[in-house]
């Protein structure tokens, strides 16, 4: 079941139009993807539930010893509910503590200001900008592990 959900989100056309890679995932390709996902120690994919329902789903790919990408897809009818922030904050924490982790980023296109807006909520910073091979601005926002000793 949470492989159709995530499915189902991700190739939602409001995510595929804001994602790193825009063509429509096949059923077959996720299927493979999900299947995968969850057997590699490298990625973290977490799916996320208010009250009982299914509401979105984190994904983190450790990049090497101290950094993660850490990216998020609400489903349709969670969006613009501020669950974005809570769940990047609550994932975040969760990561940088438990999975060794000095730093997360996330590569979000300069066209999804919404995304922008739940991560910088959630505390993290912009880092850089740059020119993607398809001619996008691709921003870096990154939170770092000390943030936490609070």
């Amino acid at each position: 079941m949470d492989c159709r959900d995530v499915f189902e989100w991700r190739n939602d056309p409001a995510v595929r139009n804001m994602s790193l890679d825009q063509r429509p995932i096949k059923d077959t390709d996720h299927d493979k993807w999900f299947n995968n996902s969850l057997k590699n120690p490298d990625r973290d994919l977490i799916i996320a539930e208010s009250e009982g329902k299914k509401i979105g789903v984190v994904r983190v790919d450790r990049l090497n010893e101290y950094s993660g990408e850490i990216s998020i897809n609400l489903a349709p009818d969670s969006r613009g509910k501020g669950f974005g922030p809570e769940i990047l904050r609550l994932f975040s924490r969760t990561e940088l503590t438990a999975g060794g982790y000095k730093i997360l980023i996330a590569r979000i296109k300069n066209t999804n200001p919404n995304s922008v807006k739940a991560f910088e909520k959630a505390g993290y910073k912009k880092l850089l900008e740059y020119t993607s091979n398809s001619g996008e601005l691709i921003i870096i926002m990154s939170k770092a592990g000390e943030l936490y000793d609070e």
